[in-house]
Parts: structure tokens; C-alpha cells; sequence
């Protein structure tokens, strides 16, 4: 709720124009419920004020965004709850909130609460509408929920049964292809129906990857995605299965004119078409929609800031915009006084609509009221903010009123906060307004501890139909009972009579049970909560919280990372449950919860993993788990000490032998246990540590010395011949004088990753670079040089990663690096593959003498890490970046293929376990 101000807008269907600017500075005191210092004109009394759920959603509570008045004198209202303790949730947003829709009857008693449950990720039902008798006025619900088989947020569309609260049917409508792109987010904003019981609805598609996700108007915008409006039929909203994409009669997705970006709210028309209010960059806008879904007209509101909501007259001759724009110098309406830059009061107006009386024709809007911060201290508060401050104490009170679509002006409005049982007042604002069927409105607010309703008499001061409590109470939802039976109302309207077949079932049970936030996760899969620190922290949630903490983390160091997860106890205790948690009976009755607390085997998996490496065991052996299994006698990890040995050449350079094996810690004993593994480990997806090539190549060595027979010649690769073929670049916008042609061989042998002799005979050659303008003219530097190869297939290869270093750029950074600078752009790779001489056929690598690998470890080492429970594990990890500053000597083929044991094995491990 940040510094604003109500803006009111009326739009006639040619023509914009401002109603009215709303902002004053007030002086306040407190300690009641309704501000009369606030009063305007002749407002209509509360009825009631209720708020449901206080205390019990958990959290921050729930915050309800729309509503809409039932056909028995009772209200529904939806929105998004704190859920708490779910399984973790991703990088789009808050975690652990759902939707839901909550029906109240006349006295705005709870009746039934229904919860779209998708534990650890964000949902939101933001509109809802009662549907029509022909369909037993069932509810009709629209938001944003988590598919997790297509990870990404879609639109979600839900019918519950409008006397029990069950849901009846629910469906995802996934991301389309519009103008051939296709995004990854969706979401339905705004529902609508029309008196046949069509539908309309809008929000936005094709969001970006890591666009922000939450309620939206009041809970910010979304960002990087396009409008969506569709209409539903009645028949297709009628049916006991869900509608489809297919069903909707009209859709448009994406118009010509670009960034459109969402459908924040729709209002049905009575040609078929509708009006919606969108958004064209920062920009709110109003698009007429015809029958089949056409723009007709558009309509910018450049003087709003946010456009939140949009109303229709009854003759449908103009249409009414709430909103808000940012406080700026000066006063708006010397009516209504004027404002300074520094006033912390404001007013942001989320909801609207159209009514006619016995006042005629007026626009009520749902606002809010308040101060959003009186910092310490009080000393350096200007006056304006002095007054705002003692007054309102910071405390946002629910707004309502109303105004004249002729000329704007105010006609009343009234200013309320909710008094809880102990007679503290706590933050509301009203994020929505529906209009009751006796002439009054019921304002949907976003209280502190739950729903907040306001009900309101007839809104144009006359006494009310129905009688209705005064007093102010809070309902509490109820923790363990199941879904009740719909309050029979006091009067039926005379107009419509109720169907039959809203009858509640005798027994129902579709409510999952709010518990205390502070325990929800502990209740729901408590085993997750049995291990606990000396400290008494549960090892469980200290452990995600360390995993989110190291999300970005390369994990090259295991040993350091670990550190700040220094609690023994915990890594003992959670690697026995094999983060195998259960969800107890009363949740696992809810549809979508799931079963156990994490689903995914391969996430365990990569929990495991960090634990282990944490719990001292060996790198190698979480990234390939069959090395585990061999060992001497001893226990000596034969492989974590043949890749040490191999270290060692890295450093020394020599070749591979019997006497080097020995000293660097391969035992005797370890020799043909290796022999007999094949050097044949894969991680759990299948990727082997070792080509066949590198692998049959050390096994020669290693057979030979297991059998003390002498190790095989493998010859120097130095010895093999060699062509070199032609290749060039371009360098734009480089004279000869920049050149260095030393640098340059430095940063090409990095880059083809090859010997820095194989880079021979650099020449630049300055060449006039093309331009589609004559008299222009300016140089680019073409260097030309040979690389030397064994065969085409090298050729292609060292083609290959040429362009490709300067597609991606790196072959910039390494010339940047060798010190030549001076080039705007890279251009025109080129390497004469067909200069290469052909493949050679290979030499057979010596055979073995046993072929059986050991059985592989139970424990299994995850390919990838997705996030854990409450916080996310680290999904970013990296194998740590190897790149030689100068070329690499040539080594003989098995020296190589030790080498290639270190630098393969050690990333794959790292990538294997924690990416």
C-alpha cells in the first residue's frame, strides 16, 4: 500500500476525460472504527464488519482481492493465503500461497472455505463470480496456479459447487504460440459473465521466465507478458468436465498495437464483446473488444499511474476506471485542499462499479487510506507529516465512496477500520466493492488477521430490505471441522428460485486443516521436524536454509562450504531418513497434496549428495558411486587414489608407471580390482567418468602392472604427424599497429584448445571493410594463420569451436586477455577443414584381462538438484572453469588420459552432485 492517491476516470465511448483527483491531508485521532473527521456528505451506515479467518491463515495472513454478492444474500470472496511449510518454492516469486474462495452468508458468517492447494509454489484465485440458476449457481473462479509437469504458472480456471464449497471441476489452460513466440507464464486477472451465463476473462500469456509473480493490482503488476481476453460460453461453463482451450468462442491473445501487456480487469457488453483495461507499457489503456473478441477503439489514460479495476454503466454509455497515481508537488483540486510532496497519507482505489438509485446515476469505489511509514525519529517529521502520522499511526483504513459520473464530484465517502475483540484497530484496506441485491455493498478488505467484509446499507441512505446484525465480530475458521452446509437466507429473492441441486452432501470433507503457521510443516509431515540440533533447531529446515544459501555457489571447495553447515548431529540424522517424509492422513485427504513432502527421487538424491560430501565422504564417490565399491582391504578408494596419482602427472609431466602408481597411493591390491572394473563408472543418469579411448588406454598400464608384465609403448602424440591447414578471422576496426601476432597464437592455442607451436604463421593483413555507404570507408585486420591437425576430424572440430568462440564471444575475451584490444567486432571464422587428411583408422586398444564391474553402490548421486522443501538447494552450481594461460605440453596417450581423469572426473562430480 505505497504513497498514492485515488484516481477516478470516466471514459465515454469516444472520449476520456477526469472525474476527480482525491487527496487532502487530514488530521486524525484514534481509537474508533470510523474516522468521522473523514466523513464526507451523507454516507450510508455499517451494517456489520466482519473478518474471517483471523489468526488462522498463518503467516501474512490472507488477502482477499475480489468478490461478489450471491444470490441468497450472501457474499463470496477470493484471493491468496499463506499456506506455510509446503515444499519449497522457485524463482518466480512467494512460495507457500495459494488461492482460495471464501462464501459468507447475510450476516457475513463463514460457510465454507475452498482451497486450490499447490504446496510450495504461488497461487492465486483473483476473481470470482457467481454463476447462473440454470448451472446451480455455482462459483466461478480465475487465477494463476504452479504445473509442475511443464514447470511454469498457467491459468487456471476452477467451478465450485456454490452450496458446499466443493470443487466440482478445474482446469490449466497452457501458454500458446502468438505471432511465433511463446512464453513460460500465464494467468487469468479478471471474470465476468453476462445474463446467459457467458463468461469472460483476461489476464496475460507468454510471461517471461523470471517475471514477477503475485496477486497483482494491490500485489504489484505483472511484467514481460501480453494481454489475454477470451470468451467462455455458457454451455461449455455448464458442463460437469472441465472447458478447453478450444471452447472459447472468441480469444485474443496479442493486438498490433506492441506492449500490451495484460488484462487486469474485463466488463461483458451486451453485443457479446466486452471492455477491458490494460496496460501498454506503464501506460493504463481501455480497448473496446467487439463480439468476436476485434478491437474496436482504444483509449490511453496517461494521467493514471496503475489502472486497477473497470465499471460499466447500466446503459453501457460510458465506463468508469479506478486506479491510483503517485503524490507529486502541488494539490490536485483546490476543492478538496492542497498537498505537499512529503504527506505519507494516500489513497489507491483497487475496485469499482456502477449504480443507479434513488441519488441516480453514481460510481462507488473500493479505496484504501493510510500511512505507509512514520520513521524514527519523530524529531525529523516535517508538519504534514507530523499530522499524518499522529493521527493514522501508520494503520490503513478501508476507504469507500461515491461519486458523480456528470461532473465528478463527491457525493459521500466514509472511512472505517476494523476493532478487534481486545479493541485494537489493525491495517485494511478494501481491495474490492460489490453491490448487494438490497441496494447496498459489501467492500472485500485485506485486514491484518483475515478477511475483512464491510457491509454497507443502500448506498443511497435509505433504510435497508433486510435486517442485518450490527455488531462488529470476528469469525474464526474453524481448524479441524469439515465443509458446512450452505445458512439457509432469510428471503429467497422472489425473482429466481433456488435449484435443487445445491443440496449439500451429508458429509463432506475437501478442507484441508489450517494450522498454526509456526507448526504447519511439522503437523502436515512431521517426520520432517523428528531431527533436531543441540541447539534445538529442526535439522531439516536448518539444512534448506544452508542449501538456499548456496545456491550460487561452484561447491569447488566442498570442505569450506560445509562449514557453515557445521551440525554433525543433523547430517547424521537426515542422511538416515533419506529425506523421506510423509504427509500425515488428514492432509493427504486434500486433492493436490502431496504424499510425501519431497516427490522427485532425484532431488533427494542431490540432498543426499551435499550431505555426504558434508558427512567427509569422498567427491568422486557421490558423483559415481560405483568407485565406492572399489577398495582394498584397507578401504583405500582405489579410484579417488589412482585420480591423485594422476594429479600428480598433471604437475610432473611424466609418463605413466608401475613405481609412479605405487607412490602415489594405488596399492598392489587396488591394481586389479581397477583391471576388473573397466574404469566403467557412469553418474545415475548414465554419463560415463571416462571415454573408452582414456579408459582402455590407463587400463593397459594398470593391466600390465597388476600382471608385472611391462607396460605397453604408447609412443609420444608429440611424434605424430601433423598438417597444418589455413584459417583466418576478422578483426573490425583494427589497424597492423595493434596487432601482436604472439599475443594472438597465445589466445588462439587457449581458445582450439590446442599447443601453442600449433599455431603457426600469423599474418594480419588490413583489409577495407564493406559499407552500403560509398563514401565511407574504414579497416578491419585479417589475420591469417595455420593450425596444425592430425585429420578432418580435427579439422571440423577446431572449425567448430572457432565459430563458436566468436558467436559466444569468448575468443574476444581471450584476445582482451593476451592483451590485444582495439577490435569493435570479431567476424568471418574460417579454418580449411578440406586441407586436413582424412581420418585415420584407429589402433585397437588392448583388451582387459577381466570385464566385470563391481555392483554399484544403493546410494546414487542426483544429475540434478531442484530445490528442497521450504528453501531452494543450490541450482546454479558450476564445475569449477579450467583455462591454461599458455598451451599445454604435449604428453604421451596415456599420460593424457590420467590427466583427462582429474579434469572430466572432478567437474562431473561437482556437476553431477550439486548442479
Amino acid at each position: 500500500m505505497g504513497a498514492s492517491m485515488a484516481s477516478l476516470l470516466r471514459l465515454c465511448t469516444t472520449a476520456l476525460f477526469l472525474l476527480v483527483g482525491l487527496e487532502w491531508l487530514v488530521e486524525v485521532s484514534a481509537g474508533f472504527t470510523n474516522d468521522a473527521s473523514l466523513t464526507v456528505g451523507t454516507p450510508p451506515r455499517a451494517l456489520w464488519y466482519e473478518v474471517i479467518g483471523a489468526d488462522t491463515f498463518g503467516g501474512t495472513a490472507a488477502h482477499v482481492v475480489h468478490g461478489a454478492g450471491t444470490y441468497d444474500g450472501g457474499t463470496i470472496g477470493c484471493g491468496t493465503f499463506n499456506v506455510q511449510g509446503g515444499p519449497a518454492g522457485d524463482s518466480l516469486g512467494s512460495i507457500n500461497q495459494n488461492g482460495f474462495v471464501v462464501k459468507a452468508d447475510g450476516a457475513g458468517k463463514k460457510v465454507w472455505f475452498y482451497k486450490s492447494v499447490v504446496l510450495g509454489y504461488y497461487g492465486s484465485l483473483l476473481s470470482c463470480v457467481e454463476g447462473p440458476a440454470a448451472d446451480g449457481y455455482a462459483i466461478y473462479a480465475v487465477g494463476i496456479t504452479w504445473t509442475g509437469d511443464a514447470n511454469m504458472y498457467d491459468r487456471f480456471m476452477v467451478k465450485i459447487d456454490g452450496a458446499t464449497g466443493n470443487e466440482i471441476w478445474k482446469v490449466n489452460f497452457p501458454e500458446p504460440t502468438v505471432a511465433g513466440r511463446t512464453g513460460k507464464n500465464g494467468a487469468l486477472e479478471f471474470i465476468d459473465i453476462d445474463t446467459a451465463g457467458n463468461v469472460y476473462v483476461s489476464g496475460f500469456v507468454n510471461g517471461a521466465d523470471q517475471m514477477n509473480i503475485g496477486e497483482f493490482k494491490s500485489g504489484g503488476k505483472p511484467e514481460a507478458c501480453h494481454a489475454f481476453a477470451g470468451k467462455m460460453p455458457a454451455s461449455a461453463m455448464m458442463r460437469s468436465t472441465p472447458p478447453a482451450e478450444s471452447d472459447f468462442e472468441w480469444t485474443t491473445y496479442e493486438w498490433s498495437i506492441p506492449d500490451v501487456i495484460s488484462g487486469s480487469s474485463i466488463r461483458a457488453l451486451s453485443d457479446g464483446g466486452a471492455v477491458m483495461l490494460t496496460r501498454i507499457l506503464e501506460v493504463p489503456a481501455v480497448f473496446r473488444l467487439s463480439g468476436t473478441g476485434a478491437v474496436v477503439w482504444r483509449t490511453n489514460l496517461p494521467d493514471s499511474t496503475q489502472g486497477a479495476a473497470i465499471a460499466v454503466s447500466k446503459d453501457e454509455s460510458y465506463y468508469a476506471v479506478a486506479g491510483l497515481v503517485f503524490l507529486s508537488n502541488g494539490g490536485i483540486d483546490a476543492s478538496f485542499s492542497r498537498i505537499n510532496n512529503d504527506v505519507k497519507v494516500g489513497e489507491e482505489c483497487w475496485g469499482v462499479q456502477t449504480v443507479v438509485d434513488s441519488l441516480g446515476e453514481g460510481i462507488i469505489a473500493a479505496c484504501g487510506m493510510g500511512v505507509e511509514s512514520c520513521p524514527d525519529p519523530p524529531s525529523s517529521w516535517s508538519a504534514d507529516l507530523a499530522a499524518a502520522c499522529n493521527g493514522f499511526d501508520t494503520t490503513w483504513r478501508n476507504y469507500n465512496l461515491r461519486v458523480s459520473p456528470a461532473d465528478g464530484s463527491l457525493i459521500w465517502s466514509r472511512v472505517d477500520a476494523y476493532r478487534d475483540a481486545e479493541g485494537g484497530t489493525e491495517n485494511g484496506a478494501t481491495e474490492y466493492v460489490a453491490i448487494t441485491s438490497d441496494g447496498g455493498s459489501v467492500s472485500f478488505n485485506d485486514n491484518d488477521s483475515g478477511i475483512g467484509l464491510l457491509r454497507l446499507a443502500p448506498l443511497d441512505g435509505s433504510t435497508p430490505t433486510t435486517s442485518a446484525p450490527t455488531t462488529m465480530a470476528t469469525t474464526t475458521m474453524a481448524t479441524t471441522t469439515t465443509t458446512t452446509t450452505t445458512t439457509a437466507p432469510t428471503a429467497a429473492p422472489t425473482t429466481t428460485a433456488a435449484p435443487t441441486t445445491t443440496a449439500a452432501p451429508t458429509t463432506t470433507n475437501t478442507t484441508m486443516p489450517v494450522l498454526d503457521p509456526n507448526a504447519q510443516l511439522c503437523q502436515a509431515y512431521p517426520t520432517a521436524c523428528e531431527a533436531k540440533d543441540d541447539d534445538g533447531e529442526i535439522c531439516y529446515l536448518a539444512f534448506t536454509n544452508f542449501s538456499q544459501a548456496n545456491e550460487e555457489n561452484d561447491w569447488s571447495n566442498p570442505s569450506e562450504t560445509c562449514k557453515q553447515f557445521d551440525r554433525p548431529k543433523c547430517i547424521k540424522a537426515l542422511l538416515a531418513t533419506e529425506f523421506t517424509f510423509p504427509v500425515i492422513a488428514e492432509y493427504a485427504e486434500f486433492p493436490g497434496t502431496a504424499k510425501e513432502l519431497i516427490t522427485n527421487a532425484t532431488d533427494k538424491a542431490g540432498m543426499m549428495s551435499i550431505l555426504k560430501m558434508c558427512d567427509g565422504a569422498d567427491l568422486i564417490c557421490v558423483a559415481y558411486p560405483a568407485t565406492c565399491e572399489v577398495k582394498d582391504s584397507m578401504g583405500t578408494l582405489c579410484v579417488s587414489q589412482l585420480m591423485n596419482y594422476g594429479s600428480s602427472l598433471e604437475q610432473s609431466r611424466e609418463d605413466p608407471s608401475c613405481e609412479g602408481l605405487e607412490k602415489g597411493g594405488v596399492t598392489k591390491e587396488c591394481l586389479p580390482l581397477l583391471v576388473e572394473s573397466k574404469l566403467d563408472f557412469k553418474t545415475v543418469d548414465g554419463s560415463p567418468m571416462l571415454s573408452k579411448d582414456d579408459a582402455d588406454g590407463m587400463l593397459s598400464v594398470i593391466n600390465a602392472c597388476a600382471t608385472g608384465t611391462p607396460p605397453p609403448e604408447t609412443g609420444d602424440e608429440g611424434d605424430e604427424e601433423l598438417t597444418p591447414i589455413d584459417a583466418s578471422v576478422t578483426l573490425a576496426g583494427m589497424t597492423k599497429d595493434q596487432f601482436d601476432a604472439d599475443k594472438f597464437a597465445t589466445a588462439m592455442a587457449n581458445t582450439l584448445e590446442v599447443n601453442i607451436d600449433d599455431i603457426k604463421d600469423v599474418k594480419p593483413e588490413e583489409v577495407a571493410s564493406s559499407s552500403k555507404r560509398r563514401s565511407l570507408t574504414a579497416i578491419d585486420l585479417k589475420v591469417s594463420f595455420k593450425v596444425a591437425v592430425k585429420d578432418t576430424m580435427e579439422a571440423t572440430e577446431a572449425s567448430e569451436k572457432l565459430t563458436e568462440a566468436v558467436e559466444n564471444g569468448s575468443l574476444g575475451t581471450e584476445l582482451e586477455e593476451a592483451g590485444i584490444t582495439g577490435f569493435s567486432s570479431i567476424k568471418a571464422p574460417m579454418v580449411a577443414v578440406d586441407q586436413a587428411p582424412a581420418e585415420a583408422t584407429p589402433t585397437p586398444a588392448p583388451t582387459p584381462t577381466t570385464t566385470k564391474a563391481p555392483t554399484t553402490a544403493t546410494t546414487k548421486a542426483p544429475t540434478t538438484t531442484k530445490a528442497p522443501a521450504t528453501t531452494k538447494a543450490p541450482v546454479t552450481t558450476k564445475a569449477p572453469a579450467v583455462k591454461a594461460t599458455t598451451a599445454a605440453v604435449k604428453t604421451s596417450g596415456a599420460q593424457q588420459s590420467v590427466g583427462g581423469l582429474v579434469a572430466v572426473s572432478f567437474a562431473a562430480a561437482i556437476t553431477a552432485a550439486m548442479h
